[in-house]
């Protein structure tokens, strides 16, 4: 008798201790590729911005004697993908109308037809393109469009390596800053930034951020893409950084006290950490007054290891940039990295067409 009352109490403890099946479960991003193990990779692609203005340099690395080592460096940005290898390209069409052209509904933003203007509309497609080295296809994500769809003008997009834009990659997410400057009817030229998450392994973007400011909740996709810039708006992430950028936010334009309620996210990236051997967020807030001509305050980066649920498998840094760090330029940024995981069937030919 005793036995089953003590059994049953216990069978009662962890009922009540276990996690409720009806707990609040944050949102969640489109599920990536799994992270392959990094002790069974044969290859590790590690890209490197030589200074923040410089072009990208993709390395190809390999375990040589226990050691991995630099086999090959090209320019730009290079990604593995489960057994391939993708190159990831800048992709930029626009159509400028001429002087003489007549006013027409998809002349831009703001009021169509601006005749006086005409000459300064523009309309862009912005986006990425990549290119499988294997089979040399190609795959178009865009991040903005300003092209009607109904227009009939000709699109030729330009392809270019990763520019400036790439801040930072963890596993297959990039992180992307597109700054621009826009012309509309009737308003002053004006630079507008947008962010994005694109999510290379699906080949589509899952986080954008933008229009004119950040920080203003502009969002498009799925609600459950918002939680990644959410979980950071929080004291415990911007309280290292707050007393210097009150401080920026004051000297720039004269605001005597920022309230944490006026602090937004800028944007964010990861970023590895060679040293601690893990990855980071690097997390930058901003201070701005939600008009278009108003100047906006960023901080210094805010570091943290907290990672989103959907990044924390790829959390680890790759042995491979721990070698490389001692190697690249005083002055160098690694941003990131992907693996081809062992054995990898098309080695030789990857690298030739990486060589290209």
């Amino acid at each position: 008798m005793q036995k089953s009352i003590i059994l049953s109490l216990l069978f009662a403890f962890f009922s009540c201790t276990s996690p409720s099946s009806n707990s609040t479960k944050q949102p969640k991003l489109p599920e990536a590729q799994k992270a392959p193990p990094l002790n069974n990779s044969e290859v590790a692609l590690v890209w490197v911005r030589n200074g923040e203005d410089k072009p990208i340099q993709t390395y190809w690395m390999e375990a040589v004697k226990g050691q991995w080592s630099v086999i090959a460096q090209k320019p730009g940005l290079f990604m593995a993908q489960g057994e391939s290898i993708f190159e990831v390209l800048d992709t930029y069409a626009s159509h400028e109308r001429p002087a003489n052209a007549p006013p027409a509904k998809d002349a831009g933003p703001g009021e169509p037809g601006c005749d006086d203007e005409i000459t300064e509309l523009t309309q862009r497609d912005y986006g990425l393109f990549f290119r499988n080295l294997l089979d040399d296809q190609m795959k178009m994500v865009k991040l903005r469009s300003q092209i009607a769809p109904a227009s009939k003008l000709a699109i030729v997009y330009k392809k270019s390596p990763m520019s400036s834009m790439l801040l930072g990659s963890i596993g297959p997410y990039l992180f992307i800053r597109d700054q621009r400057r826009e012309v509309a009817c009737r308003l002053n030229p004006a630079h507008v930034e947008y962010f994005y998450i694109v999510d290379s392994s699906a080949f589509k973007v899952v986080f954008k951020l933008g229009d004119h400011t950040l920080g203003d909740d502009n969002f498009t996709g799925k609600e459950d893409a918002v939680a990644w810039d959410k979980s950071y708006l929080k004291a415990l992430y911007y309280n290292p950084i707050l007393v210097k950028f009150r401080q920026d936010v004051k000297d720039n334009v004269g605001l005597e006290t920022l309230e944490t309620v006026d602090i937004k996210i800028g944007y964010f990236h990861g970023a590895p950490n060679p040293v601690r051997g893990w990855m980071e967020m690097h997390v930058v807030y901003r201070y701005n007054e939600g008009c278009r001509a108003c100047p906006a305050v960023d901080s210094d980066p805010s570091p943290t290891t907290d990672l989103p649920t959907e990044l924390q498998p790829f959390s680890k840094v790759h042995p491979a940039v721990q070698a490389l760090a001692a190697q690249v330029p005083k002055g160098s940024r690694i941003g990131g990295f992907s693996v081809l995981p062992a054995p990898v069937k098309q080695k030789d030919k990857l690298q030739r067409d990486f060589l290209k």
